[in-house]
């Protein structure tokens, strides 16, 4: 039996942002709308800052950078 590979599923704005932050070591463009929105998402769930606090911490980043 074999389960199909998905292509629906897609990295979230900031989980992304923190890849390319970590992997890349390189400077990056100013936050998108996208990344903005999905921040204000990530904080708004408190479990967040439990159960995935490295996307937790880079949403703050993602709002620190935009009131820069």
């Amino acid at each position: 039996m074999t389960i199909p590979v998905s292509t629906s599923i897609r990295i979230r704005p900031v989980w992304a942002r923190r890849q390319r932050r970590v992997y890349l070591q390189s400077d990056l463009a100013p936050p998108s709308e996208r990344e903005i929105q999905d921040a204000i998402r990530v904080l708004g769930d408190e479990e967040n800052q439990i159960f995935a606090p490295a996307l937790y911490l880079e949403a703050f980043r993602i709002l620190d950078e935009v009131g820069s």
